[in-house]
């Protein structure tokens, strides 16, 4: 199992209110998975992926919108 954590800052604009959003996570011999969160102003989101090992990374995120359009730089996670 392996497990993501994120900090987050919006650095223009805010989250809409009561919106949701996708935390995109793309594994390099993987499918991305994409869950739901809401977001603050800033804070941190967590989540869980039972079939993901080490050995599926490395592994990079981004935000997006409902329709799937990204909303944040794509980061590398260590």
């Amino acid at each position: 199992m392996m497990m993501f954590s994120i900090d987050y800052e919006f650095v223009e604009g805010s989250p809409q209110s009561r919106s949701t959003y996708l935390w995109v996570i793309e594994a390099s011999n993987s499918q991305p998975v994409a869950g739901a969160v809401e977001l603050q102003r800033e804070g941190n989101v967590i989540t869980y992926n039972p079939q993901w090992r080490p050995a599926n990374g490395p592994f990079r995120c981004y935000i997006a919108d409902r329709s799937g359009l990204k909303l944040s730089n794509t980061i590398d996670m260590r």
